[in-house]
């Protein structure tokens, strides 16, 4: 868990916090994923591309610290055949969870709802233990080697 303690205000607010935090991680994951399949299907070497990414702006969490492409930071899920790390299982969860309070409040969530639809193809087809990095290989196609 995190290492930080946030008063988020009365009750529930800090699920919603985490629902809030956890959708923002799993589309910035997915968008980081998406730009290095495009970027390496178009010839570009992944690592050049990731020292481009985390020097410009698309910089985040999901760049410099959990990185889909595996090789590119040694030690987490992704070079490690997505094992370990947070599931897919658990993020589709969340994700479901936050369409849900969304839909109920209201409010429009278009990229939540795109992404909560891969992650539910990935757990209907038997990924939700990868870690949820695991949404390189498979936006690839579900192709266990990354080019």
């Amino acid at each position: 868990m995190g290492k930080n303690l946030v008063h988020c205000g009365g009750s529930f607010t800090g699920q919603i916090a985490k629902l809030c935090n956890n959708l923002a991680a799993a589309i910035q994951l997915t968008s980081i994923a998406e730009a290095t399949n495009l970027g390496v299907a178009l010839g570009i070497d992944p690592n050049v591309l990731a020292e481009v990414m985390n020097s410009s702006t698309s910089r985040c969490w999901s760049s410099t610290t959990n990185h889909p492409y595996p090789g590119i930071i040694p030690d987490i899920p992704a070079s490690k055949g997505y094992e370990g790390g947070f599931a897919v299982q658990l993020m589709h969860k969340d994700l479901g969870l936050a369409s849900s309070c969304a839909m109920s409040a209201e409010v429009s969530v278009p990229l939540t709802n795109s992404v909560l639809q891969l992650f539910n193809l990935m757990v209907n087809h038997g990924n939700g233990h990868k870690d949820f990095a695991y949404i390189l290989p498979f936006l690839k196609g579900g192709k266990s080697g990354c080019r």
